[in-house]
């Protein structure tokens, strides 16, 4: 029975209530609340969190909270094991063989293929369901904590996991554009407290020049190669030494040293593959299962639900395995499954959405048809690279839903545990919002390509810089612009930024000093800057610690008149 108290509220209340006030309430009550107030629909993504608490559990103490977390915490943990396996098998690889298809080295296909589409979730999940009027001083400081993980940790992980040499200048030429793209933008947010349009189009040229120098240094290498052939085959003087520099040259542009345990398990376990098509239906191979312990299995059975999903939702693009990952009857079906799944639960909801599944199936189907008389089972044909655009808007789709729900867990779990919003804003969203660069780089390290990795960990840094949080930044900046007052920039935004400018500088000083060997103390270094900013927020917020800030001199307007 609906109380006197929650009839008693207008209208105008439940559309602009916050949903966490549900810990306000009555616990007999909290079921009603959260079916009556707006924004707890709007910050659901797949999964009712809140109303499974209040209305399905029917929590009625802090012990009943308490054993809720713990089915949250678990149920977060299988979803990290599923963004692993989808980062690791399926993400991962098919950019590999982008990067390939369009002729790029380790360093360029990190700093654009992997940066960029590491960005491409958060993005998507940004701009989906933002109110863009509405933006916090909490997400700017979100977007320098989010760099700050991404280029320290992420960055540190790839030295501490894989020491490798490092190309001496772009190394530098990337540090450097992160810097001086970081001054930038808090020049610009603190200079007069707005960030207009013309100002963050000059952010954005920034990093378009950015991908243009590495793109030109990379054409020029291509140009040298080549003065470097027409010497040696003309026997000009010193043609040893000319040979030395162009196998230097000629090491730079391969892309990445495959691990060989990993190329090994990759050749064992497709060994029969012409007697089992489609072994990615498999949970694991018959060996494995048979030789391993009991939490192997459990593992093993845990990944089984996004094993199958991932084989039957997006198509396998792997240059290092036979034919490439290709299997006729799966690629045939996923033709039209993965565009028609993919278009259905991003149009769920609306009274559209049947027509758009069946006009994806009215294209896809002739193609299904085609491919499956025409292509040979034995042999990868030679379209098959196509299926990277299929296995793309997959990955990314997966990847954007997967980080979406384990913030939401994160962050419900902190509420519930009465955190701080603003800790959890500026210390596990970013942690949650950078799991994808950190398993892509874990991933990419494990298979014998660090140097992508690292390249990676830098560009996705300067990207998210441009970006702010997920995306949020530059869609607000272009719409409506940002006044940024002094809420905006002192909640943490300027302790991560002087941790940020100081640890990229002191890394350009070990490089050096290492003589571009990236050492696995240079990488607990790096690691360890991340975490003294997460001790000294956490500090901050016990009031233990006094932040940083910026004494404004000048009028300041709200950014959501």
């Amino acid at each position: 029975m609906v109380s006197a108290h929650i009839l008693s509220k207008s209208d105008s209340y439940w559309s602009s209530v916050n949903c966490f006030a549900i810990l306000e309430q009555p616990y007999e009550e909290r079921c009603e609340f959260v079916r009556r107030a707006k924004k707890c629909e709007l910050s659901t993504n797949l999964v009712p969190y809140l109303e499974l608490l209040a209305c399905r559990f029917r929590c009625r103490n802090q012990f009943e909270e308490l054993v809720y977390i713990s089915l949250l915490l678990f149920f977060s943990f299988e979803l990290m094991i599923c963004l692993g396996y989808v980062l690791h098998y399926y993400y991962t690889p098919m950019l590999r063989a982008v990067a390939r298809i369009l002729h790029m080295n380790d360093h360029l296909a990190g700093v654009m293929i992997i940066s960029i589409a590491n960005t491409l979730p958060k993005l998507y999940g940004s701009l989906s369901g933002l109110e863009l009027r509405a933006l916090k001083a909490s997400q700017l400081s979100h977007g320098f904590s989010l760099v700050l993980f991404v280029a320290m940790f992420s960055g540190g992980l790839v030295c501490f996991m894989r020491p490798f040499r490092m190309n001496s200048h772009r190394t530098i030429r990337d540090l450097l554009f992160s810097v001086y793209g970081l001054t930038l933008w808090e020049y610009i947010s603190v200079n007069d407290g707005v960030i207009t349009f013309p100002e963050y189009l000059l952010l954005i040229l920034v990093y378009c020049f950015y991908l243009f120098v590495n793109v030109l240094d990379l054409y020029m290498q291509h140009i040298s190669l080549k003065l470097l052939r027409r010497q040696i085959q003309l026997r000009t003087t010193n043609v040893q030494a000319i040979k030395e520099k162009y196998y230097i040259l000629v090491q730079d542009l391969r892309l990445g040293t495959p691990c060989r345990s990993y190329t090994n398990s990759i050749c064992n376990e497709f060994q029969n593959s012409k007697k089992e098509r489609c072994l990615g239906l498999k949970l694991c191979r018959l060996k494995d299962w048979q030789r391993a312990n009991a939490l192997i299995r459990a593992f093993y059975i845990a990944r089984a639900p996004i094993v199958w999903l991932c084989a039957i939702y997006i198509p396998l693009v792997d240059h290092e395995r036979d034919r490439h990952g290709w299997c006729k009857l799966l690629n045939c079906i996923q033709i039209c499954l993965n565009p028609a799944l993919t278009i259905a639960i991003m149009s769920r909801g609306t009274s559209m959405s049947s027509l758009y599944v069946l006009y994806s199936l009215m294209l896809s189907l002739p193609l299904c048809v085609l491919m499956l008389l025409r292509s040979d089972a034995g042999v990868a044909p030679k379209h098959h690279s196509m299926f990277a655009i299929l296995s793309l808007t997959g990955c990314l789709f997966i990847v954007q839903h997967l980080v979406k729900e384990i913030s939401l867990i994160l962050e419900l779990i902190g509420t519930l545990r009465h955190m701080s919003p603003g800790f959890m804003d500026v210390s596990v969203g970013p942690i949650a919002n950078g799991l994808t660069d950190l398993v892509t780089s874990f991933s990419l390290c494990k298979q014998g390509y660090e140097r992508m990795a690292y390249a990676a960990a830098i560009g996705s840094s300067f990207l998210n810089i441009i970006l702010g949080k997920g995306g949020n930044l530059i869609t607000a900046v272009i719409l409506y612009g940002i006044n940024a007052d002094a809420e905006m920039i002192n909640i943490c935004c300027e302790n991560a930024f002087i941790l940020l400018i100081l640890g990229l500088l002191s890394m350009l000083l070990l490089i050096s000093l290492f003589k571009f060997n990236a050492q696995r103390s240079m990488g607990i270094y790096s690691m360890s800057i991340y975490l003294l900013y997460f001790l000294f927020t956490a500090l901050v917020m016990k009031w233990t610690f006094h932040k940083f800030q910026i004494e404004f001199s000048f009028n300041i307007h709200g950014s959501d008149s």
